[in-house]
């Protein structure tokens, strides 16, 4: 799939924001990192997104567009756009991170990305971000409408569950959901754990597994087929 380029920014110090990482900043005093694009920008794509997915799918209930809006813009998607867009070798970050290939990394090349759209969004409008959106995601959309041949959504294989589950419980509650370990059980080499997940003090959900890791995510699927969103 080829992909638009990104919106030029024409504020040199707004462009360079948009790429510093707060290891940088706290490297350099006094140099402002990309926290409060990344935000803003966040909330931009968003919208967007969630406009595109409103007037493409006007049959989609709530649940629906909510489930399809978080396949399309979590942190993975990102990040794969984020490479593909080549941001990654631009990024500014401390020294020892830039050792540790932070500029591959996927939180901060999602988080970049959504920083770019807020610099492009305060320096060109939001028409200018507007068109790179619909560029970009709609011939996602367009692959994925192929691969259904009519059904409703269902998350891909690639979905990071536990970060759908924390976008739909930030948008719904700005609270990010709790993971609470209630049992271990099973000798040392065959251990199982059990986790609950509460969002805003309520327990949506409940998940085992032979890690903490699997049994958190058992419990993020648990609690997403039980609010409906799967």
């Amino acid at each position: 799939m080829n992909h638009p380029d990104l919106p030029a920014i024409g504020d040199p110090q707004l462009k360079l924001e948009a790429l510093t990482h707060g290891s940088y900043s706290n490297e350099h005093p006094g140099t402002p990192s990309y926290d409060r694009l990344e935000f803003l920008g966040d909330a931009v794509l968003g919208f967007l997104v969630g406009q595109i997915l409103f007037e493409r799918y006007p049959h989609f209930t709530e649940a629906e567009l909510s489930r399809l809006r978080a396949q399309l813009v979590n942190q993975n998607q990102l990040a794969y756009l984020a490479r593909f867009l080549e941001i990654g070798p631009e990024i500014r970050l401390s020294r020892s991170l830039a050792r540790d290939d932070g500029q591959d990394n996927p939180s901060i090349l999602a988080d970049v990305f959504e920083s770019w759209l807020g610099a492009s969004f305060l320096d060109a409008g939001l028409e200018t971000v507007r068109d790179f959106v619909e560029e970009l995601f709609i011939p996602i959309l367009e692959q994925w409408e192929q691969s259904q041949d009519g059904r409703s959504p269902k998350p891909s294989p690639t979905v990071d569950i536990k970060n759908m589950l924390q976008q739909w419980a930030l948008e719904k509650t700005k609270q990010l959901p709790e993971y609470t370990l209630i049992d271990t059980a099973g000798p040392p080499h065959a251990r199982e754990f059990t986790f609950t997940v509460s969002v805003s003090g309520k327990v949506q959900g409940k998940g085992s597994g032979p890690s903490k890791q699997m049994a958190t995510k058992q419990a993020a699927l648990d609690a997403l087929k039980n609010l409906g969103l799967l």
